[in-house]
């Protein structure tokens, strides 16, 4: 037999067995000894005597609190008004552009006089005239008339004012103011005879043919009230007409915005002839509408006649403090 195992007496195993279980017993007791009673025991759930019976008054009763909680949230949740989300944030203006102060107390009032501020601040008050003659002469020259044969000068704008200037523009290119043609509902109180009326887009057709083959240039005013909507009418006489200038008689005591609002209904303009410029508050301000002034009172609109109307406000207009 190989050293180290041995064997057991199979007579021994009927013994052995009855200790087995003994200390098995034994040690159950002691296992037994060490639990706790049931008094000191923590019960682990709600016992079933503690449950409400579903057929009994107290759960009758308690569904009847919890029905009535139930209403009673449901009606306070109908009354309480309800709380709208703030709406999203505005979306904040655009920021104004930074404009450059006023060089010197000159250029502060010539600037209140309309004059653009990048010509302003060039006067700084040393000789008055002399700069802001040179200032001036920075912009391009005012048009001139077309005085070729054939062409066509369109003067547009109410007739009261836009009749005056051409029949001054007239004379300038020594024509016969009474040659002078209307295109407008009427030309009564205007001193034209009636022949010398434009009813419409076919008869400025047929004029303007007629008078591009002519030897001399023509003027025709254009009735357009500012009062007028935007009905093509000033569109529609200028395209038959064939004009090779449109100018458009502007008021210098009007709104720059209605102003600009009224050119924009005449469509195609080239240049500006500016009345009542002498008693405007503001009488350069015309410079901001972008487009050239050609006459200035019924004078052409040169850096001269600019600078003598600016330089006699500046008289008038009262010093900054």
């Amino acid at each position: 037999m190989p050293r180290g195992f041995s064997l057991i007496d199979p007579s021994t195993l009927a013994t052995a067995t009855p200790t087995l279980t003994t200390s098995r017993s034994t040690e159950a007791s002691r296992e037994a000894s060490t639990e706790a009673t049931p008094a000191q025991r923590t019960p682990s759930a709600t016992p079933r005597a503690a449950l409400a019976s579903s057929t009994g008054q107290a759960f009758a009763q308690v569904m009847a609190e919890v029905s009535g909680a139930s209403t009673s949230l449901a009606v306070r949740q109908r009354q309480t008004p309800a709380v709208a989300e703030p709406a999203g944030r505005a979306l904040a203006e655009p920021a104004r552009s930074t404009l450059p102060e006023p060089a010197t107390p000159v250029a502060a009032r010539l600037i209140d006089l309309g004059m653009p501020r990048a010509l302003a601040n060039q006067v700084t008050g040393t000789d008055i005239f002399g700069e802001m003659l040179a200032a001036l002469r920075s912009m391009p020259p005012p048009p001139r008339p077309p005085q070729g044969a054939g062409d066509v000068l369109v003067i547009a704008g109410e007739v009261a004012y836009a009749l005056p200037i051409a029949r001054t523009v007239a004379q300038s290119l020594h024509l016969d103011p009474g040659r002078i043609l209307l295109a407008a509902p009427s030309t009564a109180g205007t001193g034209l005879h009636a022949s010398r009326r434009i009813s419409g887009p076919a008869e400025a057709e047929r004029r303007g043919r007629q008078m591009h083959r002519a030897e001399v240039p023509h003027v025709v005013v254009v009735d357009a009230p500012v009062t007028a909507g935007d009905d093509g009418w000033v569109r529609s006489i200028t395209e038959a007409l064939g004009a090779t200038a449109i100018w458009a008689a502007v008021d210098a005591t009007r709104k720059l915005a209605d102003t600009a609002r009224h050119l924009e209904t005449m469509g195609r303009v080239d240049a500006l002839a500016v009345y009542a410029a002498s008693v405007c508050s503001d009488p350069a301000g015309v410079l901001a509408l972008d487009v050239p002034v050609a006459l200035l009172d019924g004078r052409p609109a040169t850096p001269a006649a600019w600078a003598a109307l600016l330089t006699e406000r500046l008289h008038t207009l009262p010093a900054h403090a």
